[in-house]
């Protein structure tokens, strides 16, 4: 959870102060490293199939069950009554262009724009994910490259790089490839990382910060 403060606390000093922010995003780092070991699911949709304990990526998550229930299922689910949330088209624009992404089939149904990664409408009993494994690797990867991008440091760190294959592998379900980023892109690899946090945790509760913290609320449909 700090990683998440602090993340957002270093947009703000930013866009606040005009200071660097570079002690806020150390401490992204910091914290990141304090969570040992990070653990991901082998395949993304295991992450909402596989609840509880056997959820090895979880580090904080709300369990629910059928005397303890909420609606994030039956908001998906369009054979039921009631008001129901949908993906934006250039959501699926967005999986669309990525070919072979698992993360695809277990968020969004096969076509049209209805949300399937909730999916238990019986007993409404889906558990929720608050913090993963995935979001403290992107949340390290992103810390490092903005604080570079600040720095002016013309490499990408092989954390940034190693946090952004990771998280891509397991999507398209493929060996870690080996990515390689020109001198100076650092401001391309801060959005590279932000697609991936856009597909990752659609419905999880992070895009909003996410655009608000990378400066990007009135840009219209944005990665």
């Amino acid at each position: 959870l700090l990683t998440r403060f602090h993340l957002a606390r270093a947009s703000w000093v930013y866009n606040n102060t005009g200071t660097d922010a570079v002690e806020e995003l150390d401490s992204v780092v910091f914290y990141a490293n304090q969570v040992s070991p990070l653990s991901l699911q082998p395949l993304f949709a295991n992450i909402f199939v596989n609840e509880g304990p056997s959820d090895a990526e979880a580090i904080f998550e709300l369990d629910f069950n059928n005397l303890d229930q909420n609606a994030l299922a039956v908001s998906f689910d369009l054979s039921t009554p009631g008001q129901k949330f949908l993906a934006r088209q250039d959501l699926v624009t967005a999986f669309a262009a990525r070919t072979g992404d698992t993360r695809r089939s277990a968020t969004l149904a096969p076509t049209g724009r209805a949300l399937v990664k909730y999916f238990r409408v019986q007993n409404n009993d889906d558990n929720v994910e608050i913090i993963r494994g995935a979001e403290v690797i992107l949340n390290r990867a992103e810390a490092i490259a903005r604080r570079d991008f600040i720095l002016g440091n013309p490499t990408v760190s092989s954390v940034v790089i190693d946090g952004y294959r990771t998280i891509d592998a397991r999507a398209l379900n493929v060996p870690l490839a080996s990515i390689t980023y020109a001198p100076n892109s650092n401001a391309q690899a801060l959005q590279d990382l932000l697609l991936q946090r856009r597909l990752e945790f659609v419905m999880e509760g992070h895009r909003w910060t996410d655009l608000r913290r990378n400066n990007r609320m009135d840009e219209g449909d944005v990665p």
